[in-house]
């Protein structure tokens, strides 16, 4: 008995757009980058080569390390305080919202705000955090402060604050959507068992909505891993992260050096996502 092929032209034909896609925008692109990242930097341009240097740099460069722990605190702050938040409104709108209309209306009014463009959303946190901003001013008429905090605009609570609010709706649809799934004939037959409702939270709804967890969880995890816009606005720079760093790189041609911090973050990335999928087992969940 032969093997089966793993693609066969002849029947999985329609899988060849997809499979060239992938190639072209995923597969050759991540091997370039590879490849890029042995070569030479000599100050001035970039030659081909074969050398260890740029990874040598990346885990010696005490900047370098310092960049991959703030990012990887960023991110899992956000996960955390974003699962924090979605949690509750995903239960709202599943649980105690009973018609799926409703459920449907107020889930596109918090999506509201994502109509409008990722760099607004972005810049609206300066003139709430900023020194003469709406929260400085309630502290200060409120006596809290006497005069204004510098601590929360261009820092790393600025940051995570705008990290919350731009990715927080990546952990609450996931677990909508797992909430949403579950029959309310399980809920009712584990009533009629007397199940408390502690009881039927730890033992039903939590467990079953841990795929829509580590879905959202992944989501911002990649998303946050690489993001440098966000820092550069409301960080104003002080929060290095390796997206930043990378970022500031490019315009002095440091190629192989920013493709090695490249390759190197999308492993910690890619060993981030197996951690969690060893943890919470999605497929076996669905």
């Amino acid at each position: 008995m032969q093997p089966k092929q793993w693609f066969n032209p002849k029947t999985d034909w329609w899988g060849i757009p997809v499979l060239v896609f992938f190639l072209t925008f995923l597969v050759i692109p991540l091997a370039w980058f590879a490849v890029m990242s042995f070569w030479r930097f000599d100050g001035v341009s970039y030659q081909p080569a074969f050398t260890f240097e740029n990874f040598v740099e990346v885990f010696t460069t005490g900047g370098y390390l310092r960049a991959y722990g703030k990012t990887m605190m960023f991110s899992g702050i956000t996960i955390g305080v974003s699962m924090l938040i979605g949690f509750p409104i995903a239960f709202f709108l599943t649980k105690v919202v009973k018609t799926f209309r409703n459920q449907m209306a107020l889930f596109l009014i918090i999506l509201t705000p994502f109509w409008t463009s990722y760099l607004i959303r972005t810049l609206a946190w300066v003139p709430t955090f900023g020194q003469k901003g709406v929260l400085n001013m309630v502290l200060l008429n409120l006596r809290f402060i006497d005069r204004p905090s510098e601590i929360f605009l261009y820092s790393s609570f600025s940051t995570i604050v705008a990290y919350v609010q731009l990715y927080s709706l990546f952990m609450a649809g996931p677990i909508f959507f797992s909430l949403a799934s579950i029959r309310p004939e399980t809920i009712e037959a584990a009533q009629d068992l007397g199940a408390s409702k502690f009881q039927i939270f730890k033992e039903i709804i939590f467990p079953l909505s841990l795929s829509g967890i580590a879905i959202g969880a992944i989501f911002i995890l990649t998303l946050t891993m690489g993001e440098f816009t966000t820092v550069a606005v409301i960080g104003g720079g002080k929060s290095a992260t390796i997206g930043t760093l990378i970022n500031n790189l490019l315009p002095y041609n440091q190629f192989p050096q920013a493709a090695a911090n490249s390759v190197f973050l999308i492993v910690i990335t890619s060993f981030g996502i197996y951690l969690m999928n060893r943890i919470i087992d999605i497929r076996k969940e669905l």
